[in-house]
């Protein structure tokens, strides 16, 4: 039985290109990067044409990026970090973000923040309207993610970092902050014409091992640091630097620039392709988020099957799929995004969430079909 992977939005499969450049500072080159002697400066060395290679992928300077352990770490850096600037201060989010920071805004709400959730269209998209709308006195920060991780739908952040800089130049102090872990190496992004002041990435949604990460911060942006310690990443993520990931971050992120056009097109190919077979053999199925979507994520609600049991029954067939988040696995819960986005919650909890990658091949696409529509005939039936 073959097993096929389909959850890429939740994790990918280290790149073995990734691992080749990585493993060295595993065993041969181990050195501590903040010691003085040629160990540690190979490691130093190692680190910085990493935060060069990560700056390429972005067009922005090394000195804007920090590494971290993840998006989680990041996100709460960079809102935990903007928030102790501007006690009582009122913040802007989304009601479909991640996790992480849906719960770090909601948490400093319990600690007297204003917040204010702006509500999505039905395909996942905030108005900017919305935001220069829901701007107070005291709002010092706005925080959209950059592409859904549940239905790929891709924001307006260029048009968002509009409307924070008209009231920045009108001499008030707020700034944007976007979760860009999904959109990372998937489409183009460019801190220069998105015009975001802090933007949170994660490694292992490009092909690199767990536990690396990175904040983008403007150079003109002042956070202050959430735990002390030593001086590494300019003093906002203290501690020894993992740098083994660090090195496997970086060249991740170059594979993805050289790649990044390429891959954008034979995976968007191979997602119509399945949408457009399974609308044509399956009815009753709707798919979730517009046109604007990330290039391999096809989100689908069954109507009438449970999405738990579409799960089951694919994973009994070796392969891989997602009932939406992976932080949310193991709730009962409908998805919050698709809630958000006006569907039921019988609609929300018969979705899946389908995520192509580098590795899946027309094969996978192929036989993922067959077997969808064999599992959906059968619980129809029953």
């Amino acid at each position: 039985m073959p097993r096929i992977y389909l959850d890429n939005a939740s994790t990918t499969r280290t790149d073995p290109r990734v691992f080749e450049s990585m493993s060295p500072f595993l065993t041969e080159f181990y050195g501590n990067p903040s010691s003085v002697h040629s160990f540690g400066q190979e490691s130093r060395n190692a680190i910085d044409r990493s935060r060069r290679q990560v700056a390429s992928l972005l067009n922005c300077s090394p000195n804007e990026l920090i590494f971290t352990s993840g998006g989680t770490e990041s996100n709460n850096v960079a809102i935990r970090g903007m928030a102790k600037r501007f006690p009582g201060g009122h913040i802007i989010t989304s009601t479909i973000e991640h996790s992480a920071v849906r719960e770090v805004v909601r948490n400093l709400a319990e600690d007297g923040y204003g917040i204010t959730e702006i509500p999505s269209d039905e395909d996942g998209l905030i108005d900017p309207d919305s935001i220069r709308s829901a701007i107070q006195e005291n709002t010092f920060l706005v925080s959209v993610m950059h592409a859904n991780n549940e239905v790929g739908t891709i924001q307006r952040l260029s048009e968002i970092s509009k409307v924070v800089s008209d009231f920045r130049k009108s001499g008030r102090e707020i700034y944007l902050h976007s979760d860009s872990v999904q959109s990372l190496g998937k489409i183009p992004i460019d801190t220069t014409e998105l015009g975001c002041d802090l933007m949170s990435f994660s490694a292992h949604k490009v092909y690199a091992p767990k536990g690396i990460g990175a904040l983008y911060i403007r150079k003109s942006v002042r956070v202050t640091p959430l735990s002390k310690g030593g001086p590494h990443e300019r003093g906002l993520r203290p501690g020894t630097e993992n740098v083994a990931g660090i090195v496997a971050f970086g060249a991740a992120c170059e594979i993805a620039k050289s790649e990044l056009s390429s891959e954008a097109e034979r995976i968007v190919t191979l997602r119509r392709r399945f949408e457009d077979t399974l609308t044509e053999k399956l009815a009753g199925i709707k798919i979730n988020g517009g046109n604007e979507r990330l290039p391999g994520i096809v989100n689908i609600s069954f109507g009438d099957i449970s999405g738990e049991a579409l799960l089951i029954g694919l994973d009994q067939m070796g392969i891989a799929v997602s009932t939406g988040s992976a932080c949310a696995s193991g709730t009962i819960e409908p998805s919050h995004v698709l809630i958000a986005m006006g569907r039921s919650k019988e609609e929300a909890k018969s979705a899946l969430r389908f995520s192509l990658g580098r590795f899946n091949q027309d094969d996978d696409v192929d036989i993922t079909i067959k077997s969808l529509i064999g599992v959906v005939d059968s619980l129809r039936k029953i």
